[in-house]
């Protein structure tokens, strides 16, 4: 049996569409608090590009919430402008026939540092701990 990040399989190709869902995530999760804090608000869901300026608008929503939403949006926005690089170097990596075993970790961490980036970006960190989890992925 192969172990995931065994020799003879290029898992690090599942990891593509894995970071695709890592950069959605925030969004998801951007989208599910402002259903559960304002369930009554017409959002147009046809203009997602919106959803910012939207969320500004609306009074009944307390700044620190809307600053959350907002680094959750950036957060989606910050994933999938990295997501052309990472993908491109995987597939790149795996046509030069580098060692899969390097390609499925190097994957794995990026996918790591992509989570906790998101994590630590919406939570509203700075400086250190979020620049570290961001240039540890591209690293």
């Amino acid at each position: 049996m192969t172990s995931l990040v065994g020799h003879t399989r290029a898992f690090s190709l599942y990891a593509v569409p894995a970071a695709w869902l890592l950069c959605m995530a925030p969004h998801v999760y951007a989208m599910k608090v402002y259903d559960r804090i304002s369930p009554a608000q017409d959002f147009d869901r046809t203009n997602p590009r919106s959803f910012l300026p939207h969320i500004n608008a609306l009074k009944e929503i307390d700044d620190a919430t809307k600053r959350t939403l907002e680094r959750a949006e950036a957060a989606q926005f910050n994933g999938f402008e990295n997501l052309g690089f990472f993908a491109a170097g995987v597939v790149a990596a795996n046509l030069a026939k580098v060692d899969p075993w390097w390609v499925n970790v190097l994957s794995a961490g990026y996918l790591s540092s992509r989570a906790l980036f998101n994590i630590v970006y919406i939570r509203g960190a700075t400086g250190l701990p979020r620049g570290a989890f961001y240039y540890l992925g591209i690293g």
